[in-house]
């Protein structure tokens, strides 16, 4: 007995190798089945029995509450002993197999690499009982920032480090937007900024792009294009649009940090200019340029 939503997970993941075998897919049709039984709550008791609508010797028990979407179904003998037999098949042929996410090659080891650190300050909180509260009473500055190390074609640093640094808006975006949105947002701009006058930067289209940032769902949302909050539709659309205007031949990486190894960005968020510098001499990285790089906040409705 297993939940439908598991069901229904292992039956996408079946079809997308068997679309490469088109003539295994009658294994699935048992497994099919199970998923449309449609359950009927008799005066809200626990249990329920219908037919299969293919297999009219097959009856299906389940446990079902009347708040409970996602029911246990059982699966039948013949449904698992199909599955392991395709999987047996599948396994035979699964070189010419393809991925979901199919990665290109990694090219960092030999292309000079552009490295974007970046880290938005979300808005001050305050207890309030048992939960947290925006405290729109702070004063603090807090907004977006982002600086970046360019290396030559020769492994060498280029003699400035670039920075940039926005404000926040307090009512269109610090306190409209999660800390997960202000990120993307944040990382939008900036790789806009850069690939739209790259001449400026000393960036060629030989160099690949490598994107730090502190916040691990910020980062995935990124790598993936996916976001499950319909807030964050407009960025992820933004993204697209914003690597549309990466050369034929250049790559965005991004990754994430540990928000406890990342200081420097976290000191310029909070535009903590005087310990940001001091951090960069401390590691040995090129001193910061005399002014930050224009960026264009997105705009809002």
């Amino acid at each position: 007995m297993i939940k439908l939503s598991t069901t229904q997970s292992i039956l996408g993941i079946s079809q997308h190798h068997v679309n490469l075998r088109k003539w295994t897919g009658g294994l699935l049709n048992s497994l099919r089945a199970c998923t449309r039984v449609s359950p009927l709550i008799v005066h809200n008791q626990l249990s329920i029995q219908q037919h299969a609508n293919t297999d009219a010797d097959l009856r299906l028990r389940a446990d079902l509450s009347s708040r409970q979407s996602d029911p246990f179904i059982v699966v039948p003998d013949k449904a698992v002993d199909e599955l392991d037999r395709l999987i047996c098949l599948l396994s035979d042929t699964r070189e010419e197999g393809v991925a979901f996410y199919p990665a290109r090659d990694l090219l960092l080891a030999e292309r000079p690499r552009v490295y974007i650190f970046l880290d938005s300050a979300g808005p001050a909180m305050r207890r309030v009982g048992p939960t947290s509260v925006i405290d729109k009473d702070d004063r603090s500055v807090r907004g977006a920032f982002a600086y970046m190390i360019v290396y030559n074609a020769d492994g060498s640093m280029t003699p400035t480090t670039f920075w940039s640094f926005d404000p926040w808006p307090q009512e269109t975006f610090l306190w409209a937007f999660c800390s997960t949105t202000l990120e993307a947002i944040n990382a939008n701009m900036t790789l806009q900024a850069v690939l739209t006058s790259p001449d400026k930067f000393g960036i060629t289209p030989q160099h690949v792009f490598v994107e730090v940032l502190d916040n691990k769902q910020s980062a995935r949302q990124l790598r993936y294009l996916t976001c499950k909050a319909s807030e964050n539709f407009d960025t992820m659309a933004a993204r697209t649009s914003t690597l549309s205007l990466l050369g034929h031949d250049q790559q965005v990486y991004t990754a994430w940090l540990n928000r406890k190894l990342g200081s420097l960005a976290d000191h310029g968020s909070k535009a903590e200019f005087r310990h940001f510098m001091h951090g960069l001499r401390l590691r040995g990285l090129p001193p910061p340029a005399e002014l930050p790089f224009t960026r264009q906040l997105p705009p809002t409705q």
